[in-house]
């Protein structure tokens, strides 16, 4: 992680951020935080922003739909897994 990259840990709280990293890594892995970069970029990923080489970076309403997407998997997260 570069030094100007933040810790998702100040944003997200650790449950929100590790159904992120399940969701797009396949994995929980409690000793890496992701960046606020790299959480900010899936979190639009939800929304629909795919991110090619040339894109621009995340809009307004890619990062709103991608919210919208990720309290449900929060909320489907905390009725399957407690």
């Amino acid at each position: 992680m570069k030094e100007q990259e933040s810790s998702c840990d100040k944003i997200l709280t650790k449950k929100e951020w590790s159904v992120l990293q399940l969701k797009f890594m396949g994995q929980i892995n409690e000793k890496i935080f992701p960046s606020t970069k790299e959480v900010y970029h899936w979190i639009a990923e939800l929304g629909g922003y795919i991110g090619r080489r040339n894109d621009n970076p995340p809009g307004v309403i890619s990062l709103w739909r991608g919210w919208i997407r990720f309290m449900d998997l929060i909320k489907d997260y905390d009725t399957f897994c407690g």
